[in-house]
């Protein structure tokens, strides 16, 4: 038993590799950028988002950045309320799609880019979802770290509403978890940073190269055919979004399940051609994301665990019981560490106390995607009205 525990302790201690990073990273930030090299074109879909897409343009309109040096992109997707006339009289420009495939956000954004690229308006483009909250000085940042030579940037995505129920406040942890080590820690290190699917820029050359792509978890594939083409994600901490987040679980339950099973499929079709590519080019963010795919996540670590102690008063020894204390205690402390060098407040730290409960489901809900693909369609999240 004691050889399970310390098997389990090798990805453990590879999220603690990626925490360290962070901690490194964050001696180092990034000003906004006082140069406006670059030209900005913001692209968002929305399907039926009236209720909130007037007041994102409108704060998109009034950023720390010149307004000859970028423009806003709604394009509403097959749209039945008064999302694009809301979006036009906001000061976007605003395109209606009423053709081609309805599946979800990827298909949408594909469609606009298309428009987007067809001059040489523009340097860069830059996706937020329609609800997103975007700090005055995201474009300014990331131009900076386009000056540098980055050529995909991905900003801090947060949560606006983490006081709305406890999932929300869960999403919040988990998110500041995530862009302090998967992303901070990663790009520290010289590997490349989650793409969010919000709060992120392309540089053109990118765009008209890969495009965006289509499916239930295309931002996702997109990371992987980057790191295929060379590219790495930059995580740009000082460019935050804030997202809306689903304040109950049942209302995120359809949406964990498609990301779930959408990220299981790209694993399986690109984790061996990650491998071969970042070993034969020398590539550590290649090898970085392939090897991640054969890893277990912190869920199902977290599971596996529990799994081997539940063995232990049968076929335990002294040093086993050691072994799982020191496990369990380095399991705990992960979260909890991210947490406090994120600077997080106090209900982030209180909605752990919920983390067995999403831990288990998790874990359950892999399980059954392992055994069972299920037939997922994408499903419009729901916006409240727009935060402030």
């Amino acid at each position: 038993m004691t050889y399970i525990f310390l098997l389990l302790a090798v990805p453990l201690a590879y999220f603690y590799f990626l925490l360290l990073g962070s901690w490194l990273g964050k001696r180092t930030s990034t000003r906004p950028s006082q140069i406006h090299a670059h030209r900005f074109a913001i692209a968002i879909a929305a399907h039926n988002e009236e209720s909130v897409i007037a007041e994102t343009v409108l704060r998109l309109l009034t950023m720390h950045y010149p307004k000859d040096r970028y423009d806003v992109h709604v394009v509403g997707d097959y749209c039945t309320d008064q999302t694009v006339a809301l979006a036009c009289r906001a000061g976007a420009i605003a395109h209606n799609r009423q053709e081609g495939p309805r599946t979800g956000k990827g298909a949408a954004l594909t469609w606009l880019f298309r428009k987007i690229l067809e001059g040489n308006s523009y340097d860069a483009v830059v996706v937020f979802d329609a609800d997103t909250l975007v700090d005055p000085d995201f474009l300014g940042t990331v131009d900076r770290y386009l000056c540098n030579g980055a050529k995909v940037v991905q900003g801090q995505h947060r949560i606006v509403n983490p006081e709305s129920g406890w999932f929300a406040a869960l999403t919040e942890a988990k998110f500041l978890i995530d862009n302090l080590s998967q992303n901070l820690g990663r790009s520290y290190w010289g590997m490349s940073a989650k793409n969010m699917g919000d709060s992120i820029a392309l540089h053109r050359s990118v765009l008209a190269e890969l495009g965006w792509g289509e499916g239930l978890t295309e931002d996702f594939q997109l990371r992987q055919r980057l790191l295929l083409a060379g590219y790495r994600i930059c995580y740009a901490p000082e460019a935050v979004g804030f997202g809306e987040a689903p304040p109950t679980w049942e209302q995120a339950k359809t949406q964990r399940i498609r990301w779930m099973q959408g990220a299981k499929e790209v694993s399986q079709n690109f984790r061996k051609r990650l491998l071969l590519y970042g070993i034969r080019q020398h590539n550590v963010a290649a090898v970085d994301a392939g090897l991640e795919s054969y890893l277990p996540t912190f869920s199902t670590l977290s599971a596996l665990g529990v799994f081997a102690l539940l063995a232990l008063p049968v076929w335990g020894t002294p040093p086993s019981w050691v072994a799982a204390g020191l496990f369990f205690a380095a399991l705990i402390g992960y979260p909890v560490a991210a947490l406090f060098l994120a600077g997080a407040p106090t209900r982030s730290f209180l909605a752990l106390a919920k983390g067995p409960y999403f831990v288990a489901w998790r874990a359950l809900a892999s399980l059954k995607l392992r055994v069972r693909r299920q037939e997922i369609r994408w499903v419009r999240t729901q916006h409240g009205k727009a935060a402030t």
